[in-house]
């Protein structure tokens, strides 16, 4: 996510990184990208590893995605909504994922966490 935040920064264009919640899979799509661009960077989708699922994305204002895609949008400035992701391993343990609008880190919490107990 900073390297995709530095590239918004620096090129001034704007990427969504898409959250496919059924398949357990992320792709990145970037401002301008044309539809056989947009396909390819769907096929060449990142996995999660065996054992590792996407729960579900909170998003402030908007609540809980449970299925279906999320999506991370950067803003040309590199801002992103603020959102928590959830992920689950096999083995029962969840992590939360915190991404905020003006902040270039994410952060981790080994737990399952609302935001509003943040």
């Amino acid at each position: 996510m900073k390297a995709l935040r530095d590239e918004a920064i620096r090129d001034h264009k704007a990427y969504i990184v898409h959250l496919d919640l059924e398949s357990n899979c992320l792709w990145i799509e970037s401002e301008g990208m044309g539809e056989e661009e947009t396909v390819a960077a769907r096929e060449r989708a990142f996995k999660f590893p065996q054992g590792v699922r996407i729960l579900d994305v909170w998003y402030r204002g908007r609540g809980k995605k449970v299925d279906g895609e999320a999506g991370i949008r950067l803003s040309k400035k590199g801002y992103v909504e603020q959102m928590v992701i959830h992920l689950g391993a096999d083995d029962g343990r969840q992590f939360s994922l915190v991404l905020r609008p003006f902040l270039a880190t994410i952060k981790v919490y080994d737990k399952y966490v609302d935001i509003e107990t943040i």
